[in-house]
């Protein structure tokens, strides 16, 4: 039995659900292609590890916690975190309070990146979805919660 052949017969819909999360996860390879070209903006990928600084204090927030809710290791947030600090973005800073502590926080043109970045982000998302009824988008918000809790299964 191979994944893309079942040798039971599908639910009427599963194979077109399957197919519709193959063409999401092609998506999802080619906005990171697209965000390797991205000459003055910020990858998709950084943008998920922003949200968090931004949301944070502004001293900034220990690198573990990042990690921790970012759902990524801590080498991988290392490797985002050098690359913002590269582009001037986010710097890492001694906590006050203890200062072998390291808190990692946005730099002022980071802030307005993000910001900048956020609103391409949510702009794309009304066009998209704007004219879906609020029944609609319930239905797709529970189907990729499931999806979601397929791919934690598998």
């Amino acid at each position: 039995m191979s994944i893309a052949e079942p040798e039971q017969a599908s639910q009427p819909g599963i194979d077109e659900a399957r197919s519709a999360f193959q063409e999401l996860s092609r998506a999802l390879r080619r906005i990171r292609g697209r965000d390797a070209r991205l000459a003055d903006g910020m990858t998709f990928a950084q943008v998920a590890i922003v949200r968090h600084l931004a949301a944070g204090p502004a001293e900034g927030r220990s690198p573990t916690a990042i990690a921790a809710e970012a759902s990524i290791s801590p080498g991988a947030l290392t490797e985002v975190v050098d690359t913002l600090e590269r582009s001037g973005l986010a710097e890492r800073v001694r906590d006050q309070r203890d200062r072998r502590r390291i808190a990692v926080r946005l730099t002022p043109e980071g802030r307005r990146r993000y910001e900048a970045r956020v609103a391409e982000i949510e702009a794309v998302w009304q066009r998209h979805l704007a004219g879906l009824t609020p029944a609609e988008l319930d239905a797709g918000v529970a189907f990729l919660r499931r999806i979601a809790g397929l791919l934690d299964e598998i």
